[in-house]
């Protein structure tokens, strides 16, 4: 689980590390990024989520190590939730909704899964991922969602689920000008 925080030359990991840097970037097969902007600041951040990163809120995260190292405020932040798999797509295992029991209430968990069949569920990162930043203070509208599914765009897009291990992975980057 990695969190890449930019701004004014500083990436930070989720140990807390702070590194020179000038950039941010992030790889992915079929998770996917939340990029942040705080428009006031000045100051950019990029997050991979899959379904771990994301139980575990890390966008949320991200918000907060943009706020203690450079004073973000989050209803200052547009927030953007890159291409990914989508829910119809993304067939998971009780265990995945367990874990997310942990981190949300029953009636918001119920709004990311559906169930399909003995044991498994359809969940969207896309929907969890706009809960997570709306809880962490961002502005509904500021926040962004691509839509595009990896999986069902294997022409434009590589997936995991659909190419197997024989792909190439997706990446996002971000700069400040």
């Amino acid at each position: 689980m990695m969190a890449l925080v930019l701004g004014v030359s500083a990436i930070a990991n989720d140990c807390c590390d702070i590194k020179n840097n000038a950039k941010c970037d992030c790889t992915t097969e079929k998770k996917s990024e939340n990029c942040h902007y705080d428009k006031e600041k000045k100051v950019i951040g990029l997050a991979h989520s899959g379904w771990r990163g994301t139980s575990k809120k890390m966008a949320a995260i991200m918000l907060e190590e943009m706020s203690k190292n450079f004073g973000t405020d989050s209803k200052d932040v547009i927030a953007c939730i890159g291409p990914g798999i989508c829910q119809d797509c993304y067939q998971v295992s009780g265990d995945v909704y367990e874990e997310f029991l942990k981190s949300f209430s029953k009636e918001d968990v119920e709004t990311f899964f559906r169930e399909d069949g003995k044991e498994h569920f359809r969940l969207s990162l896309w929907k969890a991922n706009e809960k997570v930043l709306e809880d962490a203070g961002v502005l509904k509208e500021n926040i962004f969602t691509s839509n595009i599914c990896t999986a069902c765009n294997p022409n434009l897009l590589y997936s995991h689920r659909i190419m197997g291990e024989i792909r190439g992975n997706l990446a996002a980057f971000l700069a400040l000008k």
